[in-house]
């Protein structure tokens, strides 16, 4: 008799990994703001995440779905799309949070670096 803890299907699902794989892709993203950020770069930085990590959590929401025993999802590219539409909702949230906290995170440093030299940038 094997023994499975009551959430072992969930963590073992694809679509629990690919949230782990979208977070280390807009990491990624984000290290390509290091030194060069500006409200421009926030903005499109905030929007690009937001749309990566859509698209993988999704498509990984789509997969986990097929693979139940009563997929709401057909598993066609049409099936996907309905998928990618269903969670609209949830991007338009994930793009507000971005948006949110990228603009307290980086104006609120931006802020403190005005008033603090101690975290100017040094010149050489």
């Amino acid at each position: 008799m094997v023994c499975q803890a009551p959430y072992f299907d969930y963590f073992a699902s694809a679509g629990f990994w690919l949230v782990y794989v979208a977070m280390a892709a807009c990491t990624v993203l984000g290290f390509a703001l290091r030194g060069r950020a500006n409200a421009p770069r926030v903005l499109g930085y905030a929007l690009g995440s937001s749309l990566v990590f859509f698209v993988i959590t999704n498509f990984g929401a789509w997969l986990a779905d097929i693979a139940s025993a009563t997929p709401l999802y057909a598993p066609t590219l049409n099936g996907l799309l309905a998928a990618y539409v269903a969670g609209i909702p949830f991007l338009q949230n994930t793009i507000a949070g971005a948006l949110a906290f990228s603009a307290l995170l980086f104006g609120g440093f931006a802020l403190l670096r005005r008033r603090l030299p101690a975290l100017r940038a040094q010149t050489a």
